[in-house]
């Protein structure tokens, strides 16, 4: 199959999956019918870059989070439709996901257009499966929507100062992009993963330390990373410097505000703070990891 229409498929494809489980938390109704209409339209690589960046770009909030997923769950049932005739529908989504992630790891050796678009397309899966999760069993708790509404806030902050941070670090490098989109990806991969131990009783992740030392120790490294020097940049990366010390700031305001509903969930869950505590520290580790690489 050639690639041009290898991403044809795959933009229906992401713009299907959302629509089999409504999520909308507010009294009005959610209408994706437009977004599902312009995704199942996309057919040249321009259109399915334009609707990944869409979905991943910008803060989302709770009802936005259900648009999505309903205008992705339709384009994977779309899909599913044209190249699975006659299959069995009981491992539809599981199925289109692994041709999806198929698909980015054929990307992500490649040149790096193709290794932004893997990550892309690994961010979007894993934003998915959390969603699913979500919008299926547990958007109509209070308790949930509040840690998943002060969630999508602290997600945007960490790839705001992850994003900022790499470009400070290789300012002006061609690998600048590639770093953004995977560490994009990654973030939606730890929150998946989260989510999953989290709320289906899987196994809970454990960390050696409270999550007040896992904060201070985050803190510590977005002070650490604030001193990254390039004294020869020019003003251009002064501003992006300014930049990471403000997202830096809000990273840890929007922290606070998540650990807020994020405990009272896990009190009403019985659920020790470790698990907690493990997902802050994945965050320092990532500010060491673009630093040092």
């Amino acid at each position: 199959m050639k690639r041009k229409n290898i991403f044809a498929i795959i933009s229906i494809a992401l713009c299907a999956v959302f629509c089999s489980v409504s999520c909308s938390n507010s009294n009005k109704p959610v209408d994706a019918a437009q977004d599902v209409e312009e995704a199942n339209g996309v057919v040249t690589i321009d259109d399915l870059l334009s609707l990944m960046a869409n979905d991943l770009s910008g803060e989302k909030s709770l009802d936005g989070l259900a648009k999505d997923f309903e205008a992705q769950s339709a384009a994977i049932k779309s899909y599913w439709q044209q190249n699975h005739q006659n299959e069995d529908e009981t491992n539809m989504v599981q199925t289109v996901l692994g041709e999806l992630k198929s698909l980015a790891d054929s990307l992500s050796g490649g040149s790096t257009a193709d290794m932004v678009q893997s990550g892309d397309i690994t961010c979007a899966m894993y934003r998915y499966e959390t969603a699913k999760e979500y919008c299926g069993k547990y958007s109509d708790t209070p308790l949930y929507q509040e840690e998943m509404r002060d969630w999508l806030q602290l997600e945007k902050g960490l790839n705001d100062f992850y994003s900022n941070l790499a470009q400070v670090a290789y300012w002006q490098g061609s690998i600048v992009n590639v770093i953004i989109s995977n560490t994009r990806g990654n973030v939606a991969n730890l929150r998946q993963q989260d989510y999953s131990q989290l709320f289906k009783g899987g196994k809970v992740a454990e960390c050696p330390m409270p999550i007040a030392e896992a904060r201070t120790n985050l803190i510590q490294e977005i002070n650490d990373a604030r001193n990254v020097e390039n004294p020869d940049a020019g003003e251009e990366f002064e501003k992006t410097l300014n930049a990471l010390n403000e997202s830096g700031d809000q990273v840890v305001a929007l922290l606070d505000k998540w650990l807020a509903s994020r405990n009272k969930l896990c009190e009403s869950l019985g659920i020790s703070g470790s698990h907690t505590a493990a997902l802050i520290d994945s965050f320092s580790r990532k500010i060491m990891e673009i630093i040092e690489n």
